[in-house]
């Protein structure tokens, strides 16, 4: 009997990056959405220049996660303005804490980016 969280989440990086195009005044987003692969079709410019600076928080509620890195320089690529990314990360989800640390890891990773920003 599997679980809505067991399940890997159909949406991916372009399915986000075609939700931010298409709603641009979007101010709050809640989205489980597949962070395992940064699917992206450059990586010079990852979201092909799509971007928001309305959204400040994204909840990404139990969200699949492998490496921050590459999400975090994404992320901070389309969503420039969000600083905290909250998790709901149920009891039954097998690795909680190691997808609480690797979405903890991409907050960090994007205080750092904003910083180089400027």
């Amino acid at each position: 009997n599997q679980k809505s969280w067991d399940i890997k989440p159909m949406i991916t990086f372009r399915g986000l990056v075609t939700l931010i195009s298409s709603c641009p005044n979007l101010r709050k987003l809640g989205l489980v959405f597949d962070a395992t692969t940064v699917d992206l079709p450059t990586a010079e410019k990852p979201g092909g220049g799509v971007c928001n600076t309305n959204i400040t928080t994204f909840d990404v509620g139990c969200s699949p996660i492998e490496h921050p890195l590459p999400v975090a320089v994404a992320l901070s690529a389309i969503l420039p303005c969000v600083g905290q990314f909250n998790t709901e990360l149920v009891e039954l989800v097998e690795d909680k804490e190691e997808r609480q640390t690797k979405w903890d890891e991409v907050s960090k990773f994007i205080s750092v980016l904003a910083s180089v920003r400027g």
